[in-house]
């Protein structure tokens, strides 16, 4: 299902982004002061680790195709972890 609206991350949790799969997204930290941690998966299984995953600065905008970054799986599945209550802006078809 396509998204265009702000999610709220609680603290040390990964949240899923994406309801369906995905090749593509964009995403803005919207947060002043905690980093981001964007992790692919294959799956709707949470992630375990931020070892894989791309970092978003505070105030950070990007479009991630997912095929062109996590080259070593099959993403379609996008999740969020951050330390501190976060806020990003999620788009995606």
């Amino acid at each position: 299902m396509p998204q265009n609206d702000r999610v709220s991350l609680p603290p040390r949790q990964y949240t899923l982004l994406t309801g369906a799969d995905v090749s593509a997204i964009t995403l803005q930290n919207l947060s002043y002061s905690s980093d981001v941690w964007i992790i692919a998966a294959e799956d709707a299984t949470p992630p375990t680790s931020t070892a894989a995953g791309i970092r978003l600065e505070p105030g950070s905008l990007r479009t991630l195709t997912l095929a062109d970054i996590w080259l070593g799986i099959t993403p379609v599945r996008i999740f969020a972890w951050s330390e501190q209550r976060a806020e990003l802006f999620v788009s995606h078809a």
